[in-house]
């Protein structure tokens, strides 16, 4: 049974960032597997995207393909190192990057069968 209240922020950003001139890096972590829809993320795009004045990246991923159906949802090493890299390279170049939780596609069809899952990725995620 759904809850009846929205549950309030446990916690709030740690900082104001203004957010100017982004770009996408879509299709790249939110396929299936990297690659698979044509594209991989490169290190030299963030140098490409700071040339280009570019403040920010918004990093879409798909964390449910790579995380265990069952408990404790853990989600796989590899692929979190492969993120975590990912957004090393941006910051190693002062881009602020958002991390979009993406193409969560059971959570549409069948949300409350997947909450426990999906607030475990959430708290791995945030600090």
């Amino acid at each position: 049974m759904p809850p009846t209240t929205t549950p309030e922020p446990t916690s709030t950003p740690s900082r104001s960032v203004n957010l100017n001139r982004g770009i996408n890096f879509g299709n790249m972590l939110e396929a299936p597997n990297e690659g698979d829809w044509g594209l991989r993320v490169q290190e030299e795009y963030f140098d490409r995207v700071k040339y280009a004045s570019f403040d920010f990246v918004r990093l879409p991923v798909r964390w449910n393909m790579h995380a265990e159906e069952g408990k404790p949802y853990t989600i796989d090493p590899s692929f979190f190192f492969r993120v975590d890299q990912v957004v090393e390279w941006a910051l190693e170049r002062n881009l602020t990057t958002v991390v979009d939780f993406h193409h969560y596609e059971e959570m549409m069809t069948d949300p409350w069968s997947h909450k426990d899952r999906y607030l475990v990725y959430l708290e791995a995620l945030i600090p």
